[in-house]
């Protein structure tokens, strides 16, 4: 029987985390698990604890004083250990066996001396033998002939001088196939050198000398030359920035720019253009990533006989270090984003990271890299096979192919197609989650920034049609009409779609966006949807006096129609009461979203909404108790000018469970009509 503890640091299916404390981790010692004495000895070691540290759980206010967490995560190839110490600091802690050691045991890592510094050759040795597995051995990974993008720069025009190339003049045995890097880094509030119309003639013929460069771009010439490339693609000079025109053209390209790249590298630890990636990082014998705890572990081969069984003992080495957070976060993922790299807080490089085959990363402490066929792999040997949150071309590329062959269930083909779309629209969800975490320093590019990947699920999905703030950014029933931060609420029994099963109570009869300039999913001036469904005239009811109550508990909706069931409703924003006239000429009282800078007001109370009935879960629960809930949009009367007789979107609504299995008990489908949301 395995330890109860550690488990003996095998995978756990069943229990791929385990929360312990250093008490159990003691007792586990004094009861002979080696394991469990390894970690001891190795946070000793590498002073996360000291020997004379009490046993007790709690300190004098109660609290743990060593809360430690052990990933055993069958998907991952080796086991971290993630220890507060004491003084409420997170450690990560990798075990692994070091390379050219025989593995402590089958399928842990064998990790690698991180390189001193990111432009050292033991660096390059790690990307150099990457792009070689890759190239040999991941046949998803090869692009074939993809078209390049409009303008690459020429790393090889000469050595202190690179030039703009337009590839539609490339000799037609090379424009054939042009592998070219891409690159994704931050712009930063630094003056940075752009191709403007004034100086593109100039950047194509004469070229430019690469010293007159920001570090971050010196520094992917840099790259690019060492990998024996040619060409590269950087957003600033192969745009010309100051023509509206060719930037809407360009930036819709985004997609297919990274996605057909040879390889994209990622400038994670620049916050600006000026500040470069290839300098800054020289491990001291004390930081993360060189604090290296080493013992000598017996190794068992077991080798069986006709005659009987043979056991041959040697030892080989098992060994712990203390890794960034920053860069493993394999026990709780959401931990990436207490201490974010520069390059993840910024709106256009979450698509550039999502859509690239083949990414580099160089983050604080080390290289990693991650492909179609290989979803994270670090220099330390670490393996990491991200949840769907972790968003990648590879996991949507993975739902259109399982979308395009899954065949129907003959029992039930609704539940297939239904689960199908589930998995695709919860991973748009995620990426409008972590997008809206991002900044933008232009917030009209707040749909640009997003159209690669919008571009990526419209091909999915197959939808060809046209796609409350002071500055109109998107209609009210889009996500990016709301200048905060955003995250898709979903009830969480629609992930399991054995219990749930939703019912269509609505119809999409028209929708349509549209766009200022050449992009189709970039920057729009309006936008409508029209649906035909149950529209109910109801009463907004907000419990004042309990601001400290959840956004969902505050608010609710009253309408005839609706026998005794109370609606709660979630705004997207606080709601602000106005004066707005109807359709019939006549003024009256209406609630829509707080403009910017502005309080909710007393009076929302009582004012006047409507619910546009979505459509009704049925629940089957395990006593075989049947229920349905209902789901709405609230939607008030639209005060935009011009906009009489139409409504704009305020947030969603839904009931408690209704144990029934008759809609028609609670409402009546018959009434229905078409309703336009802007």
């Amino acid at each position: 029987m395995g330890c109860t503890v550690c488990n003996n640091l095998q995978p756990d299916e069943e229990m791929p985390y385990r929360s312990t404390s250093l008490e159990a981790l003691q007792s586990s010692f004094k009861d002979g698990c080696p394991q469990c004495t390894f970690i001891l000895d190795a946070s000793t070691h590498l002073k996360l604890f000291s020997p004379s540290t009490s046993t007790s759980t709690s300190n004098s206010n109660g609290e743990n004083p060593n809360s430690i967490f052990i990933s055993l995560q069958p998907s991952s190839t080796d086991f971290t250990i993630m220890w507060t110490t004491a003084d409420k600091e997170t450690k990560y802690i990798q075990i692994y066996t070091p390379l050219g050691h025989p593995p402590a045991w089958p399928g842990i890592s064998q990790g690698l001396q991180l390189s001193p510094s990111p432009d050292s050759d033991e660096a390059f040795a790690f990307v150099k033998a990457q792009l070689q597995e890759c190239d040999d051995n991941h046949p998803t990974c090869k692009i074939v002939g993809p078209k390049p993008p409009t303008r690459l720069i020429d790393v090889n025009f000469s050595s202190e001088s690179i030039r703009l190339v337009e590839t539609a003049f490339l000799p037609p045995a090379t424009k054939s196939e042009v592998p070219y890097i891409a690159l994704s880094y931050c712009w930063g509030t630094s003056k940075t050198v752009t191709t403007v119309s004034s100086n593109y003639r100039a950047h194509k013929e004469q070229g430019f000398l690469i010293s007159s460069l920001p570090q971050t771009l010196q520094d992917a010439i840099a790259v690019t030359r060492r990998l024996n490339q040619r060409y590269l693609w950087i957003d600033a000079l192969c745009i010309i920035q100051d023509d509206l025109s060719d930037w809407e053209v360009e930036s819709a390209q985004m997609a297919t720019v990274y996605r057909n790249a040879y390889l994209t590298i990622a400038a994670g630890t620049a916050a600006s253009s000026d500040e470069g990636f290839l300098q800054g990082r020289k491990h001291a014998a004390g930081e993360p990533g060189n604090q290296v705890y080493q013992a000598l572990w017996p190794l068992t081969h077991e080798e069986g006989e006709e005659g009987g069984e043979m056991n041959v003992k040697t030892a080989t080495k098992l060994a712990a270090r203390i890794l960034p957070y920053f860069i493993h976060a394999p026990i709780h993922p959401s931990s990436m984003s207490q201490n974010p790299l520069p390059l993840d807080t910024r709106g256009w490089t979450l698509q550039e990271r999502a859509l690239s085959t083949r990414l580099l990363r160089f983050s604080t402490h080390e290289l990693s890299w991650s492909c179609l066929s290989v979803p994270w792999e670090c220099e330390c040997g670490h393996k990491e096979y991200p949840s769907p949150s972790i968003l990648s071309l590879r996991s949507l590329s993975a739902i259109s192919s399982w979308t395009s062959t899954t065949e129907p269930d003959p029992a039930d083909p609704y539940r297939d197609k239904q689960t199908q779309v589930m998995h695709l629209w919860q991973s748009w969800d995620a990426i409008v989650t972590e997008y809206n975490s991002r900044k933008l320093t232009q917030y009209l590019d707040k749909l640009p920034a997003v159209s690669g990947m919008a571009k990526v699920f419209e091909e999915l999905t197959g939808n060809q049609k046209g796609t409350a703030m002071g500055e109109y950014i998107a209609p009210s029933w889009s996500w990016a009409s709301l200048g905060r931060r955003v995250s898709i609420k979903m009830h969480n029994e629609m992930l399991y779609p054995d219990a749930r099963r939703f019912v269509p109570r609505a119809e999409v009869v028209d929708v349509e966006a549209v766009t200022v300039g050449k992009n189709p999913l970039g920057r729009v001036r309006d936008g409508w949807v029209s649906m035909k469904g149950l529209l109910k005239k109801g009463v907004l009811v907000v419990k004042e006096e309990k601001p400290e109550l959840p956004v969902e508990t505050r608010y609710s909706v009253v309408f005839e129609g609706l026998k005794s069931v109370e609606v709660r409703v979630c705004p997207d924003t606080l709601l602000e009461e106005f004066e707005v006239v109807d359709k019939d000429g006549s003024k009256k009282r209406a609630v829509r979203r707080a403009r910017e800078g502005t309080k909710e007001g007393e009076k929302v109370s009582g004012s006047e909404v409507y619910l546009f009935l979505l459509g009704n879960f049925m629940t089957i629960n395990p006593r075989k108790v049947q229920s349905i809930s209902l789901d709405f949009l609230v939607l008030g009367l639209s005060p935009r000018k011009g906009k009489t007789g139409v409504y704009e979107r305020m947030g969603y609504g839904y009931t408690e469970p209704l144990f029934t299995v008759q809609i028609e008990d609670y409402v009546d489908l018959v009434d229905q009509e078409l309703v336009t949301i802007v």
